[in-house]
């Protein structure tokens, strides 16, 4: 009901959401390895290396299972008046950005991303600052993801920027 009094041209029930990439699991946990092992050498260390096994597992299913869920539940729509993400396991948001607002738009692709034939579209706002949140759909299929980028920009750059 809120949305609908904010921004009436934003209706979530008509948003036709798009998953991300069928292999975003896969992509999204390759940084959380490389994140995870130092921590996990901290904790053993004190542990002892002989908790290795269970302690390992603990963690590794403890993150596995975290972004899986939180992978499962991200989707991106749009449509010509509006972007909107959906994402959280937990803590659930949704983040609309009116097309008439953008102000740049980003396609993005890490090391990670360019192996797995994938990138990320990022959408700014001229009301935006620093700290704001801003809209960013990873793992999206590099071709998916040009396509947006390039329709997004194009409506960007066609609309008259009013502050």
């Amino acid at each position: 009901a809120l949305v609908r009094q904010v921004m009436p041209q934003a209706d979530l029930g008509a948003l036709a959401w798009t998953p991300v990439h069928p292999r975003a699991f896969r992509r999204a946990i390759k940084p959380m390895l490389l994140v995870i092992s130092v921590p996990s050498l901290m904790v053993l260390a004190l542990v002892g290396w002989q908790a290795w096994p269970p302690v390992a597992a603990a963690m590794a299913i403890a993150v596995l299972l975290t972004r899986q869920q939180q992978v499962r539940r991200l989707a991106w729509a749009s449509n010509d008046d509006v972007v909107a993400l959906r994402r959280g396991w937990l803590w659930r948001n949704v983040t609309i950005t009116p097309v008439a607002k953008i102000q740049t738009v980003t396609a993005t692709e890490s090391p990670f991303d360019r192996r797995a034939a994938m990138a990320a579209v990022q959408v700014d706002t001229a009301s935006g600052r620093e700290l704001s949140q801003r809209l960013h759909i990873p793992y999206l299929a590099r071709d998916t993801a040009r396509a947006l980028f390039a329709r997004l920009s194009a409506q960007a750059a066609q609309t008259a920027f009013r502050w």
